[in-house]
């Protein structure tokens, strides 16, 4: 199976392409800000180091969030772009799911929470079982009071991600024993890539937002009640 995945969602813009034989090309830029400029100049140069054309490909991977508005919105974009355009299948992973991927099979005794800072004292958290990386939670929004009693599982704790001190430092509060783990902290495209035989096609291919974003349109430009239909 040949796959295209990319992810644009939180600190980092990256794409890969894997096939049957393994990695084919990887590439995998931290960045805040750009996503939208970076990626379709970074997803043809994967394609181009792995010798593919699109019509090679098998499906197309993407993270679907939470993450920031605007990067998820340029991945979601992109992927569903793709698949106008060649046909091929969209499936899709959470950004917090590509983050623990990249773990290995270093950490299977253990839970794994991967977090990011959402800001305004609040992580996006997932927690995952090590053994197979499956979801003990859905993607939540969560302070990190909150987002530490998640992991209680009776098995020792390594958190991935921007928000991992924040979780430290909450998990020591409530005598949960857990450590930083040495993966990335944000997603690439290369472990979704891996991810992408075992996910689900999506149909529609959808952002997942946790919260609404901060930009909001002016009052004045918004339609009174009485004259909408």
């Amino acid at each position: 199976m040949r796959i295209l995945a990319f992810d644009t969602s939180l600190q980092a813009c990256s794409a890969a392409v894997l096939s049957a034989e393994g990695p084919s090309a990887a590439m995998c830029e931290p960045m805040e800000r750009g996503h939208a400029e970076r990626l379709l100049p970074m997803i043809a140069e994967v394609m181009a180091r792995a010798g593919l054309g699109f019509a090679d490909l098998d499906r197309i991977a993407v993270t679907v969030g939470p993450g920031t508005f605007t990067g998820v919105r340029v991945g979601i974009a992109a992927a569903q772009g793709l698949r106008l355009a060649t046909g091929h299948a969209v499936v899709g992973a959470t950004s917090l799911q590509a983050m623990a991927a990249g773990l290995g099979d270093d950490w299977l005794g253990h839970t794994i929470a991967a977090v990011a800072d959402a800001r305004k004292d609040q992580l996006y958290v997932q927690v995952f079982a090590g053994s197979a990386l499956a979801p003990l939670t859905m993607p939540l929004l969560l302070d990190a009071s909150e987002a530490a009693r998640q992991a209680e599982a009776g098995r020792p704790v390594v958190a991935i991600g921007t928000g991992t001190a924040a979780f430290l430092a909450a998990a020591a509060r409530i005598g949960l024993e857990a450590v930083a783990g040495p993966a990335k902290p944000y997603p690439e495209a290369r472990h979704l890539a891996e991810l992408a035989p075992h996910l689900g096609v999506l149909d529609p291919v959808r952002p997942l937002y946790l919260r609404p974003p901060d930009a909001k349109p002016q009052a004045s430009g918004l339609l009174s009640k009485a004259k909408m239909p």
